[in-house]
């Protein structure tokens, strides 16, 4: 497949390479530009945690192909703030408890950080900030906390976190809240995730899987798939009992009796 070359300025930095035409931009950041702070959650433009500006306007990059950026200004998480510091959101975050996991928070700083920008000397309404997240799905702490931080970074709400500095001297620590030590690394960007340490000898998994809902297997015919190029193992059910145990379908619980099966189909269809 022939390569196009693609040219963008990302955090103020030139960064160019040659990529296939179905290449997509958040891969290019990845990769070619070594943003890492880009999280891909979904790549299909539901969750958001791609969300990044270009040329402005925040926009989901796993729905942009990177051709189609060439030429343009990007600007990612690690891009709100200079190294190793923090711009007004980013305190914000980190003083209202929210994040959790931070997978999604570069994203959702991506998408506050724009309606700061377009409402700037505004009031901003609860509303408009649920509006303006409306893209961003956060899988583990919630919207509250991150709606109060948006408001804390426009001026309009004060912060929940107390940091080390802003305690009286002789107040107790008992009872008070306290910004995590992660999160200062986490919402600038630098978040240490199974994704972040990909390298070129890393081998990558597809499922094959079933055309049939319920329906018994009555063979499993790998030839063709073991002679495809770039293919290392090819593992069906039966031999992966060789190596796995059965499994329930959810937590196993006194007297409650869930059936057992292993992961990859057996001898039966039943997904």
């Amino acid at each position: 497949m022939n390569k196009m070359p693609v040219s963008l300025t990302v955090n103020g930095k030139a960064v160019a390479g040659e990529v296939e035409p179905r290449t997509l931009l958040v891969d290019f950041l990845r990769d070619v530009a070594l943003t890492k702070g880009v999280r891909i959650g979904c790549e299909e433009g539901a969750c958001g945690a791609c969300t990044v500006h270009v040329d402005g306007k925040a926009v989901k990059s796993c729905l942009v192909l990177a051709a189609r950026s060439n030429g343009a200004t990007v600007t990612t998480v690690e891009g709100l703030a200079p190294a190793r510091q923090l711009n007004k959101l980013q305190e914000a975050f980190v003083s209202c408890h929210a994040l959790q996991c931070g997978y999604c928070t570069a994203g959702m700083l991506m998408s506050a950080q724009a309606l700061l920008d377009n409402k700037a000397g505004q009031k901003i309404e609860d509303e408009d900030i649920r509006h303006a997240l409306s893209g961003n799905y956060c899988r583990c702490t919630g919207y509250n906390n991150i709606i109060h931080a948006v408001k804390v970074a426009a001026g309009q709400a004060e912060p929940l976190a107390i940091h080390s500095e802003d305690k009286d001297e002789g107040q107790s620590w008992i009872g008070r809240p306290l910004p995590r030590r992660e999160d200062r690394r986490i919402v600038s960007g630098r978040g240490r995730y199974a994704d972040t340490f990909i390298t070129p000898n890393d081998l990558h998994l597809v499922a094959c899987r079933a055309t049939r809902a319920h329906a018994k297997v009555l063979n499993v015919d790998t030839a063709a798939a073991r002679k495809m190029p770039g293919v290392v193992e090819v593992i069906d059910g039966a031999e992966a009992t060789n190596h796995w145990h059965p499994i329930a379908p959810s937590m196993e619980l006194l007297d409650l009796k869930l059936p057992r099966r292993y992961p990859m189909a057996v001898d039966k269809v039943v997904f």
